[in-house]
């Protein structure tokens, strides 16, 4: 008899946002990652667990767990859409037509 099974770890990103690190002092990306774990079994996919809420600093890496509120916030939050959006300005981002 064989058996086909396996223990996945899938992180998803939700959001991107910048702000200071608690740790390093760094204004950087940080991603809010939601985390689930799955069994497969014969090909089947089967959720472990409840999933897990993470904000990721980019630069130096802790993980700080979240609620799954403070996870949702962070993804509805608005973001730049293009370099006219972004909160600094620089020459090179303006065109001259």
């Amino acid at each position: 008899m064989l058996l086909l099974f396996g223990l996945d770890l899938t992180a998803r990103v939700l959001a991107t946002s910048e702000r200071t690190c608690g740790r390093c002092g760094h204004r950087a990306p940080h991603q809010v990652l939601e985390s689930t774990r799955r069994f497969t079994f014969f090909c089947i996919p089967v959720r472990v667990g409840a999933a897990r809420f993470l904000d990721v600093c980019t630069v130096c890496g802790p993980e700080t767990e979240l609620t799954e509120a403070q996870a949702r916030t962070f993804a509805v939050a608005p973001h730049p859409t293009g370099p006219q959006d972004a909160p600094v300005w620089t020459p090179q981002d303006r065109s001259l037509t």
